[in-house]
This record gives C-alpha cells, sequence and structure tokens, in this order.
C-alpha cells in the first residue's frame, strides 16, 4: 500500500516533467527571450549595468547567463532553467498540502491540476524568471509554515532578486506570522521560533539592501511609463482564469472555459471558508487583490506576476474536490475540456510565442551588401539581432530616458547602435525600415514612421513594402527607402 502511495505522488511529477522538457526549444524566441539571449551574452559587468537601467533585478539574467555559457546560445538552453524551476515546483506540492493540514488526496489532486495547467506549462517553456519566481514563492511558503527560518530568508532573498514583485510576495508571507506574534504576545511570551521568525525576514532585507537602491531608482524611471493599464474589478476574475488556461483554449470555447474557470473559483473559495483553511485562502488571494488596489494608483498587474498564487489556488481545487462532493462536478466538465486544451497547445506550437522567420524572410531574400537595416521599434531590433546577425542593424535614436521600453543606461550597456534614417543614408543606398503600431506603441515611433514615408516615400525611383502583421490592435511590417547617390 505504502508503494502504491509513493506512486501515486510521483505520476503527475512524471507526466509534468515529460510536458515541460518536451519540444522545450522548439518554439522560436519572442521578444523578452531575445532580450534575456541578449543579456545573456554580455560580460558580467556590461550584465548588471543593463540590468540596474531595466526593470528587473539580475538574478534570472545570471542564471541564463550562465546557462548560456554551458549548454549554448541556443532556445533549449536558454528555457531548460525555467523548466527545472517549473518541475522543483511541482514537486514541493505535496510538501505544501501536509504543512496546510490538508488531505494527502487534496495534495495529489492539486499536484495533477499543476502539472497538467497550460499557463504552468507555457512559463515552464519560457526563458524568463516567472518559473524561478514561482520555487522561490512556494519555497518561502514552506519555510513559513514548517517555522524553518533559515530556508524562509534564502527563498526571500530569492524572490526579491528574482523580480522586483517579489517584495509583495514576502510581505505576504511575513503576514502568515502575524497571527503566532499576536497570540504570544497576548500570553506575555516571545519564544525562541518567533524571534528566529522575525529575524529571518530582517535578514531578507539585509541581504536585499545592496539592490534596493538601485530599485528604487528603476521604478522611478519607469513611473508613468508601464504599458500595463488600469485593471477594472473584471480583471480578477480574468486573471484567475489566466492562471489556470494561460491564453491557450481554443476561441470557440472561450466563453465556456472562463465559466468553467469562475465557477471552480467560487467552489475552491467555499470549501475554504467552510474548512476555515485562512491560511490557504490568504496565500492563494492576497497577491492577486493587494496587486489590483496598487494597481488603482500604479498599473502592475499581469497574470504572469501573480504565478505565486497559483500552487494554492491548485491546492484550493484539490480541497475542495477531496472534501466537498458538490465540487467534483467541476473536475468531471474540467477533464475533457483540459485535453482539448492540451492538444491545441502541442498541435499548434507556432502559434504561441511566434514565428520569427516571417519577419526575417522578407529582408533576406532582398538585402543586398552595403544595405543596412533600421528598426523604429525595440522588438524586432532585439529579435532581428538575434535570428539575423549578419544584418547590419541600427536602431532609430529616440530621445527620452525610456526610450522604447528600454532606458539609456540600459541599452549602453547592450551596445545598441543608434542613429536616425537621415544618418544611415549618408553612406547607405538602401535602408529597410521595421515598424510596429500597436496599444503600446509610442506616439513619437507613430509620427517618425509618418516623417519618414512622407519625406522619402515619394521621391524615390522604386519603393518596396510588405505588412508582416496585421490584426484590429497591431499591424507591423517594413518597407524599403532607396538614396540617390
Amino acid at each position: 500500500m505504502e508503494k502504491r502511495s509513493r506512486w501515486a505522488w510521483i505520476w503527475p511529477l512524471i507526466v509534468g516533467a515529460v510536458l515541460r522538457l518536451v519540444g522545450l526549444g522548439a518554439q522560436d524566441l519572442w521578444y523578452d527571450e531575445a532580450f534575456t539571449a541578449w543579456l545573456a551574452r554580455l560580460p558580467w559587468a556590461d550584465l548588471l549595468q543593463a540590468t540596474a537601467g531595466d526593470v528587473h533585478p539580475p538574478l534570472w539574467y545570471g542564471v541564463a547567463k550562465l546557462a548560456v555559457c554551458f549548454l549554448g546560445n541556443n532556445a533549449w538552453a536558454l528555457r531548460l532553467p525555467a523548466a527545472l524551476c517549473s518541475i522543483g515546483a511541482l514537486a514541493m506540492v505535496p510538501g505544501l498540502a501536509a504543512a496546510l493540514g490538508l488531505d494527502r488526496r487534496a495534495g495529489r489532486a492539486a499536484t495533477w491540476i499543476m502539472a497538467l495547467s497550460p499557463f504552468q506549462i507555457w512559463y515552464a517553456q519560457e526563458g524568463r524568471m516567472y518559473a524561478l519566481l514561482l520555487l522561490a514563492v512556494q519555497a518561502g511558503a514552506l519555510g513559513t509554515l514548517k517555522k524553518r527560518p533559515w530556508l524562509s530568508a534564502l527563498a526571500g532573498a530569492v524572490a526579491l532578486y528574482t523580480h522586483n514583485i517579489g517584495a509583495l510576495y514576502v510581505l505576504i508571507l511575513a503576514a502568515l506570522q502575524l497571527p503566532d506574534l499576536v497570540r504570544a504576545g497576548r500570553q506575555n511570551r516571545a519564544g525562541r521560533q518567533n524571534r528566529a521568525d522575525l529575524l529571518a525576514y530582517g535578514f531578507v532585507l539585509v541581504l536585499y539592501a545592496p539592490w534596493a537602491v538601485i530599485a528604487a531608482g528603476q521604478a522611478g524611471a519607469v513611473a508613468g511609463s508601464f504599458w500595463v493599464q488600469r485593471p477594472t474589478v473584471g480583471a480578477i476574475p480574468l486573471t484567475l482564469h489566466d492562471l489556470f488556461w494561460g491564453t491557450v483554449p481554443p476561441a470557440r470555447l472561450g466563453v465556456f472555459v472562463v465559466f468553467l474557470s469562475g465557477l471552480a473559483a467560487i467552489g475552491g473559495v467555499w470549501a475554504g471558508v467552510q474548512g476555515r483553511r485562512w491560511r490557504l485562502l490568504w496565500l492563494a488571494f492576497a497577491p492577486l487583490l493587494l496587486t489590483w488596489a496598487i494597481s488603482q494608483f500604479k498599473p502592475v498587474l499581469i497574470a504572469r506576476l501573480m504565478i505565486g498564487c497559483t500552487p494554492f489556488l491548485c491546492l484550493l481545487l484539490g480541497h475542495a474536490w477531496v472534501s466537498h462532493r458538490r465540487a467534483r462536478w467541476l473536475a468531471g466538465a474540467a477533464v475533457p475540456l483540459l485535453a482539448v486544451v492540451l492538444v491545441g497547445y502541442w498541435a499548434n506550437p507556432e502559434a504561441q510565442k511566434g514565428d520569427v522567420d516571417r519577419f526575417v524572410a522578407p529582408v533576406q531574400a532582398q538585402y543586398q551588401p552595403g544595405d543596412a537595416v533600421l528598426h523604429t521599434c525595440i522588438p524586432s531590433y532585439v529579435l532581428l539581432s538575434h535570428y539575423a546577425p549578419d544584418l547590419d542593424h541600427y536602431l532609430w535614436r529616440q530621445a527620452n530616458d525610456l526610450s522604447q521600453s528600454l532606458t539609456d543606461r540600459t541599452k549602453r550597456a547592450m551596445h545598441m547602435q543608434e542613429t536616425t534614417i537621415e544618418e544611415l543614408l549618408i553612406d547607405h543606398d538602401r535602408v529597410w525600415v521595421y515598424y510596429s503600431d500597436s496599444p503600446v506603441t509610442s506616439a513619437a515611433e507613430i509620427a517618425e514612421n509618418e516623417r519618414i514615408r512622407a519625406a522619402y516615400g515619394a521621391g524615390w525611383d522604386r519603393s518596396w513594402s510588405v505588412t508582416l502583421e496585421e490584426t484590429d490592435l497591431i499591424e507591423s511590417g517594413v518597407y524599403l527607402v532607396e538614396g540617390k547617390r
């Protein structure tokens, strides 16, 4: 019986590991990953300078640099650390269930949910810091719940150096200590364990102090420039939906999936309240609700930043599944739907992170020696510099500190070549211009493209252009400017 129970824990871990590792390097890098790959190629001093001017701490970029150095400069190597972090986070779910006093069956159910979640698989296969943030939050919760101050301190420091949102998670984990501290105060005793718990979070602040000043500068640099919009109340259920399904479900199933996600969330909350699982409810919902509240003043609510909630949401659903019969029918509806979603995820991988070749091929087919490529948008500059390094790439010089979402400090550390169309035409007969028009495109970029087209579009003997992507919200493409010499 014990052997069978052991395998009951191992199977979801095996299945989850396979889903995270299969096809790990198959998809092209998207902009954020290509940006990480660029930083990973920099010397350590430049990497730290570039990170100091960015909006994220340096830990993940250091991890990516080590991965690229030892495993090669490719998508598989860049994403492997995230996959391993995600697998490690999956393996910790049973321990969290035990620390929260949940039934073993609830822990197993939660492990299966997390193993099969499209959202988890997505970020396990993305060369960014979110899987490491997830692992750090889980380790911090385990250390807090099991009264292991050294683990709380280490995990808290990792979370803070992984993403600035880690400060919110550390605050939420520290708040778990308050009931014990209040209880000890009422009994006029300050136990050794309570002092150790407080010292652990004090030690976290000491470890973070070297970067805290830089983080404050980062926050000031991006003030008023972040692309996220102020969320409405409806953003809360939609974020909960994304934390399980991501953006993977087929469009035809969209309404049904959102409805099912809402019912599951209600069932989980109801089961948590009925069972007085206050710590579990706090860990599952406090990060999302606090981030939503903060976003009314400074919008920062993005589903991927709430990845630290997901293991506790899975545990809440697992608890509802094993403890309340009325909640079990949700699993009956979710299982076939999840199968359809996962098949769609693997059957159409190019629809996930993008197909860079369609952006590169039109120019490579007609590129001539002596041509130059000018990018008025930062994503195409970073992506094509990675996938087509043989082309002569330049970034349009925009005169403000947070030009095109990167500060001047970061661009200098990355050794980006900045110029204008006029400067390029002095030494080049032909210049290929990449542009993008989307809700996050700055007015200055749009104006620059209009200016180039108005000044040069009708004056040359020959013109050529192609629209690479066009939807209701996004238009991107490339056009050719030919000079007369």
